[in-house]
C-alpha cells in the first residue's frame, strides 16, 4: 500500500529561500559592471566639493547608511548578545573597521565596501545559507569583484595593481552582515556551531597558505605609502591579506558560539 506524504512546511523552504539567493547573486554580479559608472560619479564629485568635504560626506553618508541597514536586526539582536561571544566579535570588528579606515583606505568613499557586502551577507542568511558560509560565499564575491577590475576593468592601465586592501574590506563588511544580521538566526535557533570543533586543527591548516604566501609575497618594506588624496595608507601583500582573512573569520566564527550550555528545563 503507498501511503500518500503530506507536504510541510519544511518543503516550502526553498520556494521561500530562492529570491534572496538570487538577489545576493545579482547584486555580486551587479557590483562587477557597475563600479566604473559609480567610481567615475564619485570622481566628479571629488572634483566638484574638493577632498576635504568629499572625505566627510562619504564618512558621514556611509556611516548613516550602515546605521539605518542595521536598524532591523536590533531587537533580534538584543536576544543574541546575551547568549553567544557576538559582543566579542563586534569589539573586534570595530576595532577591524577603524584600523582599516586609519589604514587600508585611499579615501573615505571606500568604505562603500563595507555595506556592499554586508548586503551580499545578509541576503544568502536569508536563504538558509549558515553564517559561516554566508561570510564565506560574500568574501569570495569579493574576490570576484577585485579580480574583475584588475583583470578586465583596468587591464594595462599603468601603475594598478591587484588590490588585497579592498579584499579586505569585503570580508570586513561581509563579517557585519553576517554578525549583525545573522542574529535573528542565532536567537531563534540558537548558536549554529559546537564548541567541540578541532579550532587548533583548522588554524594550523590557516598557517599553511598564510605562510607560503608571505614567503611568495612578501610584505612591502614602506609602511606607509601616500595616495593622490595625500592620505598615507598600507598596501596589504597577499600574506598579510591572508592573515587578515583568517582573523576575520575566527571573528565570524566566535560570535556564532554559546557562552554558557543552555539551561535544561522541565527535566524530571
Amino acid at each position: 500500500m503507498v501511503s500518500a506524504v503530506t507536504p510541510t512546511a519544511a518543503d516550502s523552504v526553498p520556494r521561500r529561500t530562492l529570491p534572496p539567493l538570487l538577489l545576493a547573486a545579482v547584486v555580486s554580479v551587479g557590483n562587477l559592471f557597475l563600479h566604473k559608472p559609480i567610481s567615475d560619479v564619485c570622481d566628479s564629485l571629488f572634483e566638484w566639493v574638493g577632498r576635504g568635504w568629499y572625505e566627510r560626506i562619504s564618512l558621514a553618508a556611509v556611516a548613516l547608511l550602515c546605521a539605518v541597514a542595521a536598524i532591523p536586526a536590533l531587537r533580534r539582536l538584543r536576544v543574541a548578545l546575551k547568549q553567544t561571544w557576538l559582543p566579542v566579535s563586534f569589539v573586534g570588528l570595530a576595532a577591524a573597521t577603524v584600523a582599516a579606515q586609519q589604514w587600508l583606505l585611499v579615501s573615505n568613499v571606500e568604505l562603500v565596501h563595507f555595506p556592499q557586502f554586508a548586503l551580499i551577507a545578509a541576503l544568502l542568511l536569508a536563504g538558509g545559507i549558515g553564517p559561516m558560509s554566508a561570510w564565506f560565499i560574500a568574501t569570495l564575491a569579493g574576490v570576484a569583484d577585485e579580480s574583475y577590475q584588475h583583470w578586465v576593468i583596468y587591464a594595462g592601465v599603468p601603475h594598478t595593481y591587484f588590490d588585497v586592501n579592498d579584499i579586505v574590506l569585503n570580508a570586513i563588511g561581509a563579517a557585519w552582515g553576517v554578525c549583525v544580521f545573522g542574529a535573528s538566526r542565532l536567537a531563534a535557533r540558537g548558536p549554529r556551531f559546537s564548541t567541540a570543533r578541532p579550532y587548533a586543527f583548522a588554524a594550523l591548516l590557516c598557517a599553511i597558505p598564510i605562510a607560503a604566501a608571505l614567503y611568495l609575497d612578501p610584505p612591502d618594506r614602506v609602511l606607509l605609502r601616500k595616495a593622490a588624496t595625500h592620505r598615507l595608507y598600507r598596501v596589504l601583500s597577499a600574506g598579510e591579506g591572508l592573515a587578515a582573512i583568517a582573523v576575520l573569520a575566527a571573528l565570524v566564527e566566535l560570535g556564532s558560539r554559546r557562552r554558557a550550555r543552555p539551561e535544561i528545563s522541565g527535566a524530571t
